[in-house]
């Protein structure tokens, strides 16, 4: 996304305004059999004037070490302490690592594109001044409002995943010397860290709809894969024939009861399966071109849905990020979760049955 993202922040700040591309690099334990590994995230910095708060920093040298000279005496008697150590930061950020490979269990909440305190603290170091606001727009995992708390700076974080709050909650009662953050008024929302209402959450249907300057609704930016195919028009034979719990009940029945994303199990104390634990989603997602009907769903558990939506993401993907977390049931493994070919042919076979009964003749003529 970092092509769209680029000409978004030209249109808001002025493409004259953009101070540095910044590379943060990092290891993924992920490796790579058909492209060169992925070992890097972009960072734009952009102003919105000729005038920024810009504060030059200090970081290791390659090896990982600062630099260290003795002190020495001037010929007048007096002795220099060298003040400086590292070398002063470039746009290549190297000695940050990834959550994923070194983050503390105390920083770490789950959230799969979460980035260290540390990365957070370099941006608002470098860019504000104490007494300043920071602002996190996609704040879910809490990081940018902690390291900014510790710098003694004022934050404001939106995020719309409802769960988001509770992490906050998690990680400000974590942080040493940071105020908890409880609610004391469950109708305005208000915050309080300390005694002091500092911090006010307003839900999704509290939010202000987006409108122009001429009082006209704006349907929000949202970008689509660069080599998802145009979608067709579905024809007329082609619609649904069976109902999300229909559907969702088959393709359990096809995996013996277990979710396709992690062999996820649920059921009734009569002994039948749970369905309302289970969640119905598309192998490939709609916004590139995923169909409806059964031969594109599958059944899957809450949390790694939710992890599916927020990566938007194909199921396969999907799957390794489950591997990797090591989210796997008891006894599952990659192997044992349902083959997607074969998943496949059970569901144009199940549709198939579906039309005949329905409309009594073949599918397609």
């Amino acid at each position: 996304a970092d092509g769209y993202l680029r000409q978004l922040l030209d249109g808001v700040f002025g493409k004259d305004n953009l101070r540095n591309e910044i590379a943060w690099c990092y290891e993924k334990p992920r490796s790579a059999s058909k492209i060169f590994r992925q070992n890097h995230d972009t960072i734009y910095f952009y102003s919105k004037s000729d005038k920024w708060t810009f504060t030059p920093l200090r970081v290791p040298l390659l090896d990982g070490s600062f630099e260290y000279r003795k002190p020495f005496k001037r010929p007048d008697g007096s002795v220099w302490h060298p003040k400086e150590r590292g070398k002063q930061a470039g746009d290549w950020w190297y000695d940050i690592p990834s959550f994923a490979t070194r983050m503390s269990a105390v920083e770490r909440t789950g959230y799969p594109t979460q980035k260290p305190i540390a990365l957070a603290e370099r941006i608002i170091q470098a860019s504000t001044n104490p007494g300043d606001v920071v602002l996190d727009c996609f704040a879910g995992c809490a990081y940018t409002a902690v390291a900014a708390e510790k710098l003694g700076r004022r934050w404001t974080a939106c995020d719309i995943n409802l769960r988001a709050w509770t992490v906050f909650k998690r990680q400000f009662s974590k942080g040493g010397n940071l105020p908890k953050l409880a609610c004391n008024d469950q109708t305005t929302g208000q915050q309080v860290m300390g005694s002091e209402p500092t911090v006010t959450i307003h839900g999704p249907a509290q939010l202000p709809a987006l409108m122009t300057g001429g009082g006209i609704a704006v349907k929000p930016l949202r970008t689509v894969r660069r080599n998802a195919e145009p979608k067709r028009p579905r024809p007329a034979w082609d619609k649904p024939l069976l109902n999300k719990n229909e559907m969702l009940s088959l393709l359990l029945q096809f995996s013996n009861g277990r979710a396709w994303c992690c062999g996820f199990y649920s059921e009734n104390a009569d002994g039948g399966l749970a369905l309302g634990d289970y969640e119905l989603d598309h192998i490939i997602p709609k916004s590139v071109g995923g169909e409806d009907d059964i031969v594109n769903r599958a059944p899957l558990c809450s949390t790694h849905n939710q992890l599916k939506s927020d990566r938007d993401i194909d199921l396969q993907e999907l799957r390794t990020e489950v591997a990797e977390r090591k989210e796997f049931k008891a006894g599952v493994t990659s192997r044992s979760l349902p083959d997607l070919k074969k998943a496949y042919a059970y569901a144009v076979q199940v549709r198939q049955e579906a039309y005949q009964r329905k409309y009594g003749k073949p599918l397609g003529v």
